[in-house]
């Protein structure tokens, strides 16, 4: 093996080591008998039957698997519509709209949302709204990501899915 290619490994190992030992303490750590973690004082699955037992970290388990979904399945949705709206309509206005939220502080963007929630919709703060902001957020990524794909992309492949009799739906 050539001595950079040798090297390019070793350093991947150590990035690798680094950023999965940290992962890989917390996980054994998680057996710890000890309620502090600071010493190791035996292999127990208490902490995981106290987890497993617990109605309320459930729920909350649960909540932000909705959420997670819900909203991957949005931003997902309306994101690849913005991001072929941007590529196929070259108006100004639509990447300022999509691209927002990715370059605002994510605390800025948080209390935008509430203020708009509570005061210009009247909505009360619930699942709904945690959605509507983690979709909010996500939404401009998703849009970044279709549109840089579709500019990589040749115009050809579209005109020939046409020529051939395809549907809009079926050349998406």
């Amino acid at each position: 093996m050539p001595r950079r290619q040798t090297a390019l490994w070793i350093v991947s190992i150590l990035v690798y080591t680094f950023l999965y030992i940290p992962l890989i303490i917390v996980v054994v750590f998680s057996f710890n008998d000890s309620k502090l973690n600071a010493e190791w004082a035996g292999f127990t699955l208490h902490w995981y039957q106290a987890l497993l037992n617990n109605h309320e970290m459930l729920l909350a388990a649960r909540n932000s698997l909705i959420i997670a979904i819900s909203a991957s399945f949005l931003a997902t949705t309306l994101g690849t519509m913005a991001g072929l709206a941007i590529h196929r309509y070259k108006l100004k206005v639509l990447p300022i709209l999509a691209f927002t939220p990715v370059a605002m502080p994510e605390i800025l963007l948080g209390v935008s949302l509430l203020l708009f929630f509570l005061q210009v919709l009247n909505l009360t703060l619930g699942m709904l709204s945690i959605i509507i902001a983690h979709t909010t957020f996500c939404i401009g990524f998703v849009a970044i990501i279709v549109r840089a794909r579709l500019q990589g992309m040749d115009e050809s492949i579209f005109e020939a899915a046409r020529d051939l009799g395809a549907t809009p739906w079926q050349t998406f």
